[in-house]
């Protein structure tokens, strides 16, 4: 596997979390090197849905297609740094999403802070934390 610090798979650690509606369960799996990015999230939401998210796309700020998502149907990386990364998703070419993932030093911990946004104005926002399981 490669060294980079947001390969594995990560577990939501819901009571260190800011969620408006945390789900019942949240897991990422990443792959990742400095030119691209492979995420499946496992979610079950809080009503019960169970979600299979899926994306691979490059870190070049062009759209890729988000397969799952009742939220996003694209979505655009850029890898700022080792341990940053921002993108953006979009529905039906709409902004919807705006959200920074950053791997914590020790590369234990996974913070993804988000923007929902709608017509240029934010809707909600939160931040997820997450441990590495694996």
């Amino acid at each position: 596997m490669n060294a980079d610090p947001f390969n594995g798979t990560w577990v939501l650690l819901p009571d260190q979390s800011r969620l408006s509606t945390p789900p019942q369960q949240w897991v990422q799996h990443i792959v990742a090197s400095d030119e691209r990015i492979a995420v499946r999230e496992d979610i079950v939401s809080a009503d019960g849905i169970h979600e299979e998210v899926t994306v691979d796309a490059a870190f070049d700020g062009q759209p890729y297609p988000v397969h799952g998502s009742r939220f996003a149907d694209s979505i655009a990386y850029w890898r700022v740094s080792d341990r940053a990364i921002e993108g953006m998703g979009f529905r039906q070419g709409a902004l919807m999403l705006e959200g920074t993932t950053t791997v914590s030093d020790a590369a234990d911990r996974l913070t993804y802070a988000y923007r929902i946004v709608s017509g240029g104005r934010e809707l909600g926002s939160g931040t997820a934390v997450f441990a590495r399981q694996d």
